[in-house]
């Protein structure tokens, strides 16, 4: 996206808003799609999160990000509003609760995107929330914690509990495929 759609979405330009949004609404809808469940709320969670990018997008310097860089993070903090409001903090279970290390060996697993995004989304909703941040956005226990108000630990204890949970689902996606072609 060049500098010229951005100076005219500072304008507040219509076609320009339009432009910035069909370029990169399909990319973000990912995201959105990674932390909420139905496409309908994703989409409302990115509707909100380019209304915040308009309405804001004067707070926007290149000297500190790239573009997308910026609108993902509105994406990420949009989402984790989403979820705050709509989803109880008592999804969360204390590292105690969870083994720190899990024993499983590393799964290999032919996986297209949308079958990895089914399987994260079907992770329960505060573990999700957790190994998105830590996988997707690069975030450390630290500023997870911070973010969604919970202890380190349990942000550790919730990426443990995603890992394993996904594992899982790979493992039984592979035998359950494996078992259709002994059939065949």
């Amino acid at each position: 996206m060049n500098k010229e759609y951005i100076q005219a979405c500072k304008n507040q330009d219509p076609r320009s808003q339009k432009a910035v949004f069909l370029h990169f609404a399909p990319k973000m809808m990912t995201i959105c799609r990674r932390y909420v469940y139905s496409d309908e709320n994703a989409k409302d969670v990115l509707q909100e999160a380019f209304l915040k990018l308009f309405k804001n997008i004067d707070l926007y310097d290149e000297q500190k990000s790239n573009f997308e860089s910026w609108i993902r993070m509105i994406v990420v903090q949009e989402a984790i509003t989403y979820w705050r409001k709509y989803i109880k903090k008592s999804n969360f279970v204390e590292e105690d609760l969870v083994p720190l290390l899990i024993e499983n060996p590393i799964i290999e697993a032919q996986l297209d995107e949308e079958n990895i995004l089914e399987i994260i989304k079907s992770l329960p909703d505060s573990t999700r929330i957790v190994f998105n941040l830590y996988v997707f956005e690069g975030m450390t226990h630290q500023e997870i914690s911070q973010t969604l108000q919970i202890g380190e630990s349990t942000s550790r204890s919730q990426l443990t509990r995603a890992r394993k949970q996904i594992q899982e689902a790979i493992l039984i996606q592979n035998r359950s495929e494996n078992y259709a072609k002994v059939r065949i």
